[in-house]
């Protein structure tokens, strides 16, 4: 079910460090984080934090809603399909691309490839796979809100990660390029989600901290002695 994790390891902690600084100190406000990251808080950060994912919705709101797309046939061929039949196609049509690092394709050490070019060069690594899921589902008719770009750590073979997440009556899935199947958040709680976005937001997850009304039932509970009977 799954591919090479060795390959999908690359230094990109220097990028979760800036988006998290950039965060924290721009805008300090936080929220509430989705559903597949429990117990952290998302905390808003400004497209200029990851500005290759500017520069593909800078490309796709260019692109014209009738110019032909590799995936146009895929679109409509689901067109009314179950929106988890959809995530199912999606992932499989995509999952079919082989993989390879950004070094060996591009030459550079971090590129976010534009769907068309993830397809006509019929290779890519896996944010590329999630951008081009990202990209036929929104042409579906998905909500921006119901999908999400997710960089991950992934704790059990320590390497970093990227995959779309995308919502269904209130349930977040995972289309992974390392998945044949749709996964649910349960399927991976070694994934520490990281940073997300979509052409609306991008979100830095931090470990949500209790509040002040919490920490003191939490004090209030450990300090009660125990009965003997």
């Amino acid at each position: 079910m799954f591919g090479s994790f060795g390959q999908i390891a690359r230094p990109i902690l220097g990028a979760f460090i800036s988006l998290f600084l950039l965060a924290v100190v721009s805008i300090p406000s936080a929220v509430a984080a989705p559903g597949f990251a429990p117990g952290y808080t998302a905390i808003k950060a400004t497209f200029e934090a990851q500005p290759q994912w500017k520069r593909i919705m800078t490309q796709a709101a260019a692109r014209s809603t009738t110019a032909a797309t590799p995936w146009q046939d895929l679109v409509a061929g689901l067109s009314g399909e179950h929106p988890l039949r959809q995530l199912d196609a999606v992932n499989r049509y995509f999952n079919r691309i082989p993989y390879a690092e950004d070094q060996d394709n591009y030459g550079v050490q971090d590129h976010w490839a534009t769907p068309e070019e993830f397809v006509r060069r019929n290779v890519g690594d896996c944010e590329d796979y999630s951008i081009a899921k990202y990209t036929a589902l929104r042409a579906m008719g998905w909500s921006a809100d119901s999908l999400l770009v997710v960089v991950i750590r992934d704790h059990k073979y320590k390497v970093n990660h990227a995959a779309l997440a995308a919502k269904v009556d209130g349930q977040w899935y995972y289309l992974d390029n390392r998945a044949s199947r749709v996964l649910t958040p349960s399927d991976v709680p070694f994934y520490q989600p990281v940073y997300a976005l979509n052409e609306r937001q991008l979100s830095v997850f931090v470990k949500a901290r209790p509040t002040v009304a919490a920490a003191a039932r939490a004090k209030t509970r450990n300090a009660t002695p125990a009965h003997s009977g």
